[in-house]
């Protein structure tokens, strides 16, 4: 991954970030990649020490005790930290690259979860290429929709890269087509569901909320 930038513009009259990089593909081989951005939701914690004991600010006892304390000069420190949470929002993607695997999948001009690209047209070369992600959820008002936005390019193995993009296209289908009609992705995990591949990610964090 190489020149990588973000520009903030629009995309099919949407607010989109679009994210720039080139690849550096490697050569004689065949590579699968996926791009992806998903919000990661945290809890922003305010806790404070006094008389070596720690206080949590964020109840009611805690923040009375800190603004006593404040009001005695007595020296005490608000620590602010941010706790990452196992809950994701998939944040909707948009195909800028007409080299995307995504125009086997649905509409060019609708979202996706996920961007899939192969390097049938560049093997060896370092390819420049982007995708656009909606800004919708970057903010939010509320703290339990605070979080990290997470951007990640991945190089995964064939068996990985079908499986999603098979689930893909099941789900831009779902409600369009009648059940009996869709194609399932094909699994291999025995007595479980899913498909066991490998991926390698790049991946960048990015801050829009206030976490303070």
């Amino acid at each position: 991954m190489t020149n990588v930038s973000t520009d903030e513009s629009s995309f099919m009259g949407r607010e989109v970030l679009r994210f720039t990089f080139n690849i550096s593909d490697p050569a004689q081989e065949k590579n699968y990649y996926l791009f992806e951005a998903v919000k990661q939701l945290v809890k922003v914690a305010h806790y404070f020490y006094w008389q070596g004991v720690k206080y949590d600010y964020d109840t009611q006892a805690g923040k009375d005790l800190f603004e006593q304390l404040e009001d005695e000069d007595e020296e005490v420190t608000l620590i602010t930290d941010t706790i990452p949470t196992h809950q994701f929002l998939r944040l909707g993607l948009f195909a800028t690259d007409p080299g995307s695997d995504n125009k086997t999948i649905g509409n060019m001009d609708s979202s996706f979860n996920r961007i899939f690209m192969t390097d049938t047209l560049f093997n060896g070369q370092s390819y420049p290429t982007s995708f656009a992600i909606a800004t919708t959820l970057f903010t939010s008002a509320t703290p339990e929709q605070k979080g990290i936005i997470l951007v990640s390019v991945k190089s995964v193995s064939k068996e990985f890269y079908d499986y999603l993009q098979q689930y893909e296209k099941y789900k831009n289908d779902f409600g369009k087509m009648p059940v009996n009609q869709l194609s399932f992705p094909t699994e291999n995990i025995q007595n479980g569901i899913g498909k066991l591949g490998a991926s390698f990610k790049n991946e960048w964090k990015l801050y829009y909320d206030d976490l303070e």
